[in-house]
């Protein structure tokens, strides 16, 4: 637990000092040494985190009779590269890789869409446990994915739905679960701009044909993967023994927002409450039974909940009474979800604890 202790503390350091500071020149300089420290301390992990295993079990699959067609592109990419150098150090290959992508993206994410209003350091420490422990050191291909919901939501809220359906074919080239991704483009396009349907047909550019070629393609597509996808998360994997922690983790973060709303949220309880009830039970069913499935799809959640609580609370994303009330609550959200998180991270062969890194050696 020391070295993820001393990891929190230090962000924290960080995160502090970006707090009271002015000059963006500075935060910025904060978010590159954030994002170093991450970057050494998950790419050269070693025998750690939920997807260590799985991978090295591929990778040698891989080395006696090739890759499966099912694999994701991205990763049958980097499992030939890690094949090209030492085996016994493929994993350390396709860490570095994969935690290179997820900072890239990040960053890059972050200061193209977001318009510098968001320090991604600021994001992560509000996400700290979330971010290190499920997003980076343990189903790090989905957290690549994860930050695609940035230009994603930017282009459907921008009614730029080609940029955006390109992002999430872009997304599912690292995780085929970024396919729902899908449904934001689709939910704005249709809730926003119901007469842009008229306007495609009637447009010389795009005909009735290609409309029906285009939309035939991307049902194919979902139907493919969802299909091969699900399979695995569903049949073969349908107890999560977390997924009641990270869903109140994430009311914990969205606490402010439902309490800001709580007076709109209790009205419209009150006026639907059987199909709110009817829901409910729906969702603990799912929840039971598909554990795995909502548990992965989760990760996706995070970073943008982050980001909409913030912006809710600080025009300016700076220190306010009601944003310094909420990272005092997070603060101690994260530290106990640190600990209980670290109490109880064997499960099988994946494990957090003891932490082991390439060059530093374990720490209990």
């Amino acid at each position: 637990m020391l070295a993820y202790a001393v990891l929190f503390f230090t962000t924290t350091i960080l995160f502090v000092i970006w707090t009271l500071i002015k000059e963006k020149k500075y935060s910025f300089a904060l978010d590159l040494l954030f994002g170093s420290i991450i970057f050494v301390f998950v790419g050269f992990r070693y025998r750690v985190g939920g997807d260590w295993n799985n991978y090295n079990n591929i990778f040698n699959n891989y080395i006696v009779s090739g890759l499966s067609p099912d694999f994701d592109p991205a990763f049958q990419l980097i499992i030939q590269v890690a094949a090209a150098f030492d085996h016994s150090y493929a994993n350390l290959i396709i860490n570095i890789y994969y935690i290179s992508l997820f900072l890239i993206f990040f960053y890059m994410f972050n200061y193209l869409y977001l318009k510098k209003k968001f320090s991604v350091l600021q994001i992560a420490w509000v996400i700290f446990p979330i971010f290190l422990f499920l997003q980076a050191t343990g189903y790090i291909r989905q957290a690549v994915v994860c930050v695609f919901i940035i230009p994603i939501s930017y282009y459907s809220l921008k009614k730029q739905y080609p940029k955006s359906i390109t992002f999430v074919l872009l997304s599912a080239l690292f995780h085929k679960s970024a396919l729902v991704y899908g449904f934001m483009p689709l939910f704005y396009f249709f809730k926003f701009d119901l007469q842009a349907i008229s306007f495609f047909i009637k447009s010389k550019k795009m005909s009735r044909w290609t409309i029906c070629v285009a939309l035939i393609f991307l049902i194919f597509i979902l139907g493919f993967f969802l299909r091969r996808w699900g399979l695995s998360y569903i049949n073969g994997q349908l107890a999560s023994k977390g997924v009641a922690l990270r869903l109140l983790y994430l009311l914990a973060l969205l606490s402010p927002i439902l309490w800001l709303s709580r007076q709109n949220l209790l009205k419209t309880i009150q006026k639907y409450w059987v199909l709110f009830l009817i829901l409910t039970g729906l969702f603990v069913v799912v929840c039971y039974y598909f554990s795995t499935l909502i548990d992965r799809y989760l990760l996706y959640f995070y970073i943008p909940a982050a980001i909409y609580v913030i912006s809710r609370l600080s025009p300016d994303n700076r220190a306010n009474r009601q944003l310094v009330s909420f990272y005092v609550g997070m603060f101690m959200v994260n530290s106990a979800y640190i600990i209980f998180w670290l109490k109880y991270s064997y499960h099988g062969s994946t494990k957090w604890i003891p932490f082991c890194h390439m060059w530093l050696g374990c720490y209990q």
